[in-house]
Parts: C-alpha cells; structure tokens; sequence
C-alpha cells in the first residue's frame, strides 16, 4: 500500500527435492508416482531513504501424483485411476489469494470390442480446494465458472466459504476401426465446483455437453486426392 522505487525477485521457484518413480509389471500393471517439494521465494521490495523490505511472493508447495492402470485382453481393456494434491505453507506469508490446498482423484475404464473396431471410455473424477475465504471467494468468481453470472440461478457466490468441491464425466461409445466409418456419441460435463487447475489444465466447468459425430474417410488415393474424410 506504500509506494516503491523497485522491486528484485527472482525469476523461477526452485525445487528443493523431487522424486519420480514409472514402471510397468510383467502383468500388466502401469505405474506413475511423483513428488516435488519447491521452495519458498521471496522479492525485496525497494522504497525511499535506502529502505528494503521483504515480501514472500510463493509459497513452499508441495506436489504430488500417482497413477496406476491395468492391462486386461492384451491391452484392449484399461483400468485406471489417479490422485493428485497441492499442498502450500502459506503461515505468515501474507498471501490470501492462493489455496492452501489442492486435491483431486478420479476412475477410468477404457474397453475396446469386436476385433477393436468399437470402443467404450468411462471416467469419473472429483476435486475438493481448500483455502481462505479470499482464495475460495476469487475461486467461485473466476472465468472458469462466474458464480456471480446473474443468469445462473443455480449457484450463487459463498464469501465465507473456505472450501469449494465439485465432479466430472465422460462416456463415450463409438466405432474407431474397420472400413470407410467411424462414429462416436457420448456425454460431457462437470460440476460447478470441479477446479483441477493447481496441477492440471481446465479452462470451464459448469456444463453438460452430448454430442454425435460420423466420419466417412477414403485413404486410396485418386488423381486428385491422397485420402479424404467427410465429417458430420
């Protein structure tokens, strides 16, 4: 709240320790296990009069996930699951925007069928983000899902809520080999709460979607074409 002349942070957060264990078993059996722990950064903010303070500006964290599948029919069938969480030590850093903590897990089931010309994929997945009121507040109000949209009457901004939890689908069915077509129908969606962004990727939540696709495709070539392929 005080005005400045600089600040000098550092460019990158550096990891402290980090572990990865991958390996397949005779049975078919894959696993993925990782674990990193980063290092708490901090900037040294520059005022007048020769002044310096400094200010926490990440967190120690730690990371972690876990994978495991299963092979069934020579690889036909996938059984799968994954856990992951993201744990930060934000005690007397200041910092109210990030969640303290982050945890997430979900099933798959990969099937494929007649001679793997069709295939069926299922998954289920859960997240649960704890933090201040601040952090679970900006978290209910961001550009991934806008609970203060005033056309969604389902949902509604919680300010003194300190933990926000949520869930995803897919299923999906469709013929993926064996001559000219290929077609998939299935469903979509998530939660309102469903946040994975602290170790993962997801850009909006809040939305069931069906689809149905069909796809005719010629790979002999003509005089013309090389391959082609009609979508709908």
């Amino acid at each position: 709240d005080e005005d400045y002349l600089a600040i000098e942070s550092p460019d990158r957060t550096n990891i402290l320790t980090a572990t990865k264990l991958t390996g397949k078993t005779r049975k078919g059996l894959s696993v993925g296990v990782m674990d990193a722990v980063t290092a708490e950064e901090q900037a040294t903010i520059l005022y007048g009069q020769g002044q310096s303070l400094p200010e926490v500006i990440e967190p120690m964290t730690n990371y972690f996930l876990a994978r495991l599948q299963q092979d069934f029919r020579n690889g036909q069938t996938t059984m799968g699951g994954v856990l992951t969480s993201t744990n930060r030590r934000l005690d007397n850093t200041g910092i109210t925007s990030l969640r303290s903590g982050a945890y997430t897990g979900g099933i798959d089931l990969n099937h494929e069928f007649f001679d793997r010309k069709y295939a069926f994929q299922a998954a289920l997945a859960f997240s649960r983000v704890e933090g201040s009121r601040d952090a679970i507040t900006e978290t209910q109000m961001s550009s991934a899902r806008y609970f203060q949209r005033p056309d969604a009457s389902h949902v509604s901004v919680d300010s003194n809520a300190t933990s926000l939890s949520g869930l995803a689908e897919k299923l999906v069915i469709g013929k993926i080999g064996g001559g000219h077509w290929r077609f998939m129908t299935g469903v979509v969606g998530s939660t309102p709460g469903f946040e994975i962004n602290d170790l993962g990727f997801m850009r909006q939540v809040d939305q069931h979607s069906q689809f149905f696709w069909i796809q005719y495709r010629e790979w002999k070539s003509t005089k013309l074409l090389s391959q082609y392929f009609i979508n709908f």
